[in-house]
């Protein structure tokens, strides 16, 4: 009989009962592979809806935390302002990561001769996505004294910088801004040809200072209380408030709005301290969930045992249990199981 005791809840390390259901096909001849087959679509299609949806969730979270970019380089052709690629990666990196999402970028094949091609790739988990951007290298431009102002590899190396901008500019749907200004900025270029270029002003002239920054609270809320739903310790929970985005967006935010964050957090720690609670001896009330899987293991067939972590029920009540508690189930199905095969060994001597 397969060995159950080596379930775990979601994101507990070890082998999941889809490994333990294909070690038994590989031993036992008279197992239904007709049926394990109907398992194991239904098995890849829940992981890869869930895989996709936590990418999604992380990329909503990820947006929610991303500010403005600052342009932080002004184009000596058009004198307008624009956010380097530096810049971007900077404002992005740090929270992408925080959220789980992995960015990279790649390159390919044009099907056009002296085009570049550049991706940028962003995973979390089993789920990727992939955008694709392509332009032509243009070639290198001519100083005053006949000679070019770069080298070929240099113009690749322009034009690769310039796809990956807008790649993570769309990616991210991120925004720009500048202090004394409320436009956005492609370099310049795209507005060449219908807005004037304003004078210069004196540079003794003091710069204006920079808006407070507005915040989407609503945006803030959700993407705070995903982040807050998975920490699992105490100190999950202060490096999540001490990320410095969160910190001025908490700063920021009305007295209603901060209310609501302590509250949430104050229920988070309960749920925390509940599940410490049997660790440390304390004695709690068993949940109904808890005790119709006991039951159903008590009465369990070898069949159903071993079918059991792959139906639906059976995971949605485990995710409603505290760790110790799924604990107790894994004992439970191990004393079963070695019930079981007590019993048929001595039917078997008999």
């Amino acid at each position: 009989m397969a060995d159950l005791t080596t379930y775990h809840a979601p994101g507990d390390a070890g082998p999941d009962p889809m490994f333990l259901m294909i070690q038994r096909a590989a031993t036992d001849p008279t197992f239904d592979m007709e049926k394990f087959q109907m398992l194991l679509n239904e098995y890849r299609h829940e992981r890869t809806t869930k895989a996709r949806r936590e990418f999604n969730e992380a990329m909503a979270a990820t947006q929610a935390a991303i500010g403005p970019v600052l342009r932080d380089k002004k184009n000596t052709h058009l004198g307008n302002r624009y956010a380097t690629l530096d810049a971007m990666l900077d404002a992005i990196l740090p929270i992408a990561s925080a959220n789980g999402l992995n960015v990279r970028f790649g390159s390919a094949t044009s099907g056009q001769p002296g085009w570049q091609c550049v991706s940028c790739i962003i995973s979390k988990g089993d789920h990727t996505e992939t955008l694709t951007l392509e332009a032509p290298v243009v070639s290198p431009p001519m100083s005053s004294g006949g000679r070019t102002q770069m080298t070929p590899i240099q113009a690749v190396g322009s034009t690769t910088t310039y796809l990956k901008r807008y790649l993570v500019s769309n990616a991210f749907a991120l925004r720009t801004a500048e202090t004394g200004t409320a436009h956005d900025d492609d370099d310049g270029e795209g507005t060449r040809q219908t807005t004037q270029r304003q004078p210069a002003q004196p540079e003794a002239k003091a710069p204006a200072q920079p808006a407070a920054k507005e915040y989407d609270h609503t945006a803030y809320t959700a993407a705070f209380r995903r982040r807050l739903h998975g920490c699992k310790t105490e100190a999950a929970i202060l490096e999540l408030l001490a990320i410095p985005d969160i910190k001025a967006w908490l700063a920021a935010a009305p007295l209603r709005i901060q209310g609501d964050v302590d509250e949430m957090i104050r229920k988070k720690r309960e749920i925390l301290a509940k599940d410490a609670a049997p660790a440390a001896g304390e004695v709690s009330e068993d949940p109904p969930a808890l005790v119709g899987l006991l039951a159903r293991i008590e009465n369990a067939t070898e069949a159903e045992l071993n079918e059991m972590p792959t139906t639906p029920s059976f995971n949605e009540a485990m995710l409603n249990l505290t760790f110790p508690q799924q604990d107790r189930i894994d004992q439970a199905v191990k004393e079963r199981g070695a019930l079981l095969d007590k019993l048929k060994a001595e039917a078997s001597n008999a």
